[in-house]
């Protein structure tokens, strides 16, 4: 029986592609992860009760804001001024859109959220994402970038894991180094370094250093991926094959 068990598994990995083994696939669920309860009825959670859960107890502004968001699409109530929820779960898809403005600029803050059923039968993958745009320009913010967290089938719980965990790294490919040195702000590339001021290299950066933009799936199983400089803007993918994400 044993050894029959033992075969089954290693052609499982085999035929999807994994090069370690089964067990391993994903971070373990143990005292040293941060791990909570997903509270839902049914015998299977949906994107609905994935948000409940993780706006439960907002601890941040953007959080706040899409817990309101949330409770008002809920009730049924009209939404603030600005504001808008797209709740698609039969795709398991939600998106939140926050629209602002002050004497200088408009804000757009685009919150997503989605999740995937793992091959394994074992666990889910969800993601939140959020990407911000001032006067239609992509920007780094202080709540922009993408959360990744494990959820396990038969325990209900889950839990933050690193993006790494599944291959969902999304960071550029640099070939430079740049900063502060203590003296004089830099960018240095194949040996060569160019000494800035601080209002040249903040230039510097706005022109070269891009804005990362995760779009998750509506549709589909795939991440798009957009760096963007206000100079150009490359797309990559990242697919998913059931258990993690490759950069296509």
């Amino acid at each position: 029986m044993k050894t029959k068990f033992f075969f089954f598994f290693f052609f499982i990995a085999m035929t999807i592609g994994v090069s370690y083994s089964f067990a391993q696939t994903y971070p373990k669920f143990d005292e040293d992860a941060y791990i909570e309860n997903l509270k839902f009825s049914g015998q299977r959670p949906t994107i609905v009760d994935f948000v409940n859960n993780f706006l439960n107890e907002p601890e941040e502004e953007l959080l706040g804001s899409l817990s309101q968001m949330w409770d008002n699409y809920k009730a049924g109530k009209a939404q603030l001024k600005g504001d808008k929820v797209t709740a698609d779960t039969r795709n398991g898809f939600v998106k939140f859109e926050r629209q602002s403005e002050d004497e200088d600029s408009k804000y757009l803050s685009v919150t997503e959220m989605c999740y995937w059923n793992c091959s394994d039968g074992l666990h889910k993958i969800v993601a939140m994402t959020n990407n911000l745009y001032v006067d239609g320009k992509f920007v780094d913010g202080q709540f922009t970038g993408t959360s990744f967290m494990l959820y396990e089938n038969s325990t209900r719980r889950w839990m933050t894991i690193s993006g790494e965990d599944i291959g969902a790294y999304f960071y550029p490919e640099i070939d430079y180094t740049s900063g502060f040195d203590g003296k004089d702000w830099y960018v240095e590339r194949n040996g060569h370094k160019t000494i800035m001021t601080e209002e040249e290299y903040g230039r510097w950066t706005e022109d070269n250093v891009p804005v990362v933009i995760v779009h998750l799936p509506q549709k589909g199983k795939n991440i798009i991926v957009e760096y963007w400089t206000p100079k150009r803007s490359v797309t990559k993918v990242w697919a998913w094959d059931g258990l993690r994400f490759h950069k296509q």
